[in-house]
């Protein structure tokens, strides 16, 4: 029997034919292939990603077995590298250039469906969210929707519509006119447009795909996603890149293949995507963004707002209604948003804003003992820690009683327990001190100026601001989560960007989210022509299985509470290893290698000129700055030349402030001070300790 195998990709098609003269079918060749792809729906013919590369080998696409392995490599977050290496270890394939050559773009034909796919769960979850937000009243007059309509069509030209109709139909002149927003939705809502509209609640956040030190803002690719508050499904996302290996190559493409869609900074893609997300909502014309939660980390909130200048100019608001920051510099408003546009309000995310808390907490851990009163680590984190217990209890109280719970969380820190509810473990002590010397509280007495530290830092986080910020049950933690999933398919050590593959696991990971991997696998395998095993569907559904599990698991208050139970304990270890290993000096601090002689003082290299006299007027000592006198008057309330300076061209005198004695200073000492005179810090009354009292009447009257 003679036995023929043809290789292409990982799919092998066997040929069989029997060379016995007495069989009946000798020499009839018997052909076995793998499972097929149906080509019309796999392949969009003007959209070809095979018709713009050289190399790789078109006819993989065609068996199902190679695009099976091409997606779970997607799956794993591999690449074609990590495909051939498969390949080549399960002796699947001899050639690895040829499954290398042909995955990225067998990906992009994969990763058109899947995009498609993706654009059509999220406008389903929009809907859904639609239908559970509230209907209300249109937040924007209808003369603001014109006028705003009346600036879109300045800017823009998409019609042209002959008028002046001569013999023959043929058109004299050609105006050029704008179908605008308002005019289109208004034709398709009718008066709905006009009356109400769904209020809806947004939570997103942004993510970078680069591994990092957290100091550097240069990743190159990014995603946005917005969850609704009410159905928890993604209403909106965004993927972004600056390159695109096409383009860069200036090779033809079809617009749906490329993947630069990006030209600002890293820093810069989060307000941007979020600008996107409030426009693409209302441009359907029946909702808008009502309220959006967020972190503290980005420009996001100055960007959602209306332009002042514009409100001004079409008379929505006067000029004195404006910020202060506003009415100084015009650059100071950051606002992007159409007037027609309602500004969404803006809350913060708990999580952020409790890690914010711990942050100012940790400048002081970070301080001097004599400048801080000795704040130490462990204070850090048990104010921390009353600090979101006293916003998770009492989130569902109104504002008044969610105010006061915080008042607690630094007495309680200070043995002081007047305040404290049951939650006091203190409280069930009854010798005072014996509480004190077991729980380890601080004292106000011993401990007056850590007390008078973080109490300053505590009335920034509680005022009425920032508390309304976070006086809700809405995090991020869906966004913060699908960030997660996205580096399952998009690990950050790798790179994708330069293709639309990045966006296709972006969008894959969006489908999976929100339906699942069997209902996402069985509706692509579905449009691209491809067959559904039951292997297959056994091993969807236990994934599905597992998913499902762990989330309702993991939300378990009593799986809560021993987590943290076991993270402390884990924290209080590790500090009593640190606190061992720095004693016999097995310890890791910044520069500590250095010899006695060679400090990072001594290699700084010595700056000269105006840079070096900026860094001695700017001494910083631990994050606080040191306080010198100004070497031109002397004076100790300022030590650089400003408006507190009478030297300053802009000087501003001080309450009680001598006009005549500081014209007189200037004009005896037009160059600054002698060493020897000094200004009183409170007053601008001339002191000199070694002049005469003739010399100062002299001095006083200008002579």
């Amino acid at each position: 029997m003679n036995i023929r195998a043809v290789t292409t990709g990982i799919a092998t098609q066997l040929s069989m034919c029997c060379t016995n003269e007495l069989c009946t079918k000798c020499d009839e060749w018997s052909i076995m292939e793998p499972s097929m792809v149906d080509m019309d729906k796999l392949v969009d013919n003007k959209c070809d990603p095979y018709d713009l590369k050289k190399t790789g080998n078109k006819k993989t696409r065609e068996y199902q077995l190679n695009l099976d392995l091409n997606l779970a490599m997607q799956l794993i977050g591999g690449g074609g590298a990590d495909y051939a290496l498969i390949a080549s270890m399960l002796n699947l394939c001899c050639t690895k250039r040829q499954l290398k050559d042909s995955f990225t773009s067998n990906e992009e034909t994969i990763g058109l469906h899947i995009i498609d796919m993706a654009a059509k769960v999220v406008e389903t979850n929009l809907s859904d969210e639609k239908l559970a937000s509230e209907l209300v009243d249109d937040p924007i007059s209808v003369s603001a929707h014109l006028l705003a309509d009346r600036k879109r069509k300045e800017k823009v030209v998409v019609i042209e519509t002959p008028t002046n109709l001569g013999v023959g139909g043929e058109s004299d002149d050609v105006i050029t006119t704008v179908p605008t927003w308002y005019e289109h939705a208004a034709s398709i809502l009718g008066e709905e447009i006009r009356a109400q509209k769904r209020n809806t609640g947004l939570s997103m956040d942004a993510g970078w795909r680069k591994r990092s030190s957290g100091r550097r803002y240069d990743s190159q690719t990014g995603q946005f996603f917005a969850f609704g508050i009410l159905t928890g499904k993604i209403v909106f996302y965004h993927q972004m890149s600056m390159r695109c290996r096409k383009c860069e190559h200036k090779i033809e493409h079809d617009p749906k293949l490329c993947s630069h869609n990006y030209t600002g900074s890293a820093k810069g893609m989060e307000p941007h995507a979020a600008v996107m997300c409030i426009n693409s909502i209302f441009s359907r014309g029946d909702a808008f963004v009502g309220t959006i939660v967020t972190d503290d980390d980005s420009s996001m909130r100055s960007r959602l707002k209306q332009n002042g200048r514009e409100k001004v100019e079409a008379g929505v608001v006067k000029f004195d209604d404006l910020s202060n920051t506003i009415k100084i510099r015009e650059s100071n408003d950051h606002g992007v948003l159409d007037l027609d546009v309602p500004e969404p309000i803006c809350k913060a995310d708990a999580n952020h804003r409790v890690r914010a808390y711990g942050n100012a907490l940790h400048k002081l851990v970070a301080m001097k003992k004599d400048d801080s009163g000795g704040v130490t680590g462990v204070d850090r984190d048990r104010l921390k820690q009353n600090f979101c217990y006293a916003r998770a209890k009492n989130v569902q109280e109104d504002f008044a009683v969610f105010k006061e719970a915080f008042k607690p969380s630094i007495e309680h820190h200070f043995n002081n327990h007047t305040l404290c509810g049951e939650w006091c473990a203190a409280k069930k002590l009854t010798d005072q001190g014996k509480s004190a010397a077991h729980l380890h509280y601080r004292s106000k007495v011993k401990d007056e100026k850590m007390y008078e530290k973080i109490k300053a830092v505590h009335a920034v986080f509680t005022s009425d601001e920032k508390l309304s910020e976070i006086h809700h049950k809405v995090n991020t933690n869906l966004s913060e989560s699908a960030n997660f999933v996205v580096t399952k398919f998009l690990p950050k050590h790798k790179h994708y960007g330069t293709t639309i593959c990045d966006k296709s696991r972006v969008s894959l990971a969006v489908c999976i989210i929100s339906n699942g991997y069997v209902h996402t696998m069985v509706d692509l395998y579905a449009r691209m022509g491809m067959k559904v095993t039951v292997l297959m569907l056994k091993g969807w559904t236990e994934i599905d299985q597992d998913r499902e599990y762990n989330k309702r698991y993991h939300k378990l208050e009593s799986v809560k509470r021993k987590r943290v139970m076991r993270n402390s304990i884990k924290k209080r270890e590790n500090r009593k290893k640190e606190e061992k290993q720095k004693r016999v000096g097995e310890w890791y601090a910044t520069g500590m290698g250095l010899n006695a002689d060679t400090t990072q003082s001594a290699l700084r290299p010595v700056t000269r000129g105006k840079k070096r006299k900026k860094e001695l007027n700017h001494l910083t000592v631990r994050g606080e700055r040191k306080k010198e006198e100004c070497k031109r008057c002397k004076r100790k309330d300022h030590f650089i030349k400003c408006k507190r300076c009478p030297y300053h061209d802009n000087y501003v005198s001080p309450p009680g402030g001598d006009i005549d004695v500081v014209k007189a200073m200037k004009e005896s000492y037009p160059n600054g001070m002698h060493l020897n005179k000094i200004v009183d810090e409170h007053d601008v009354t001339l002191v000199d300790m070694t002049v005469t009292t003739d010399d100062e009447e002299d001095l006083t009257s200008g002579k």
